[in-house]
C-alpha cells in the first residue's frame, strides 16, 4: 500500500467511525466552571481515567441508584 492509498484508507475509517457515532451514540454538551472542571481532572487522573470516562460513569451509578 502506497502513501496515498493509506491516507484514503485512514480518510475512510473516520468517516465510517463519525458515521457509526452519529448512529449510535448522543452528544451532551456539558458547561462547567473553571474550577469545577479542574477538580473533576484531578479526580478523574487520581482514578486513572479521563474526563469523559469519569462523568459517565457519575451518571452510572447515580441511574442505578435510582432504578
Amino acid at each position: 500500500m502506497k502513501g496515498g492509498e493509506a491516507m484514503e484508507t485512514a480518510k475512510e475509517r473516520g468517516k465510517a467511525l463519525a458515521q457509526y457515532r452519529k448512529e449510535h451514540f448522543k452528544r451532551i454538551p456539558l458547561d462547567v466552571k473553571p474550577q469545577f472542571y479542574t477538580e473533576i481532572k484531578a479526580a478523574a487522573e487520581a482514578e486513572g481515567t479521563s474526563v469523559n470516562g469519569l462523568i459517565r460513569r457519575a451518571v452510572g451509578v447515580y441511574l442505578m441508584k435510582k432504578r
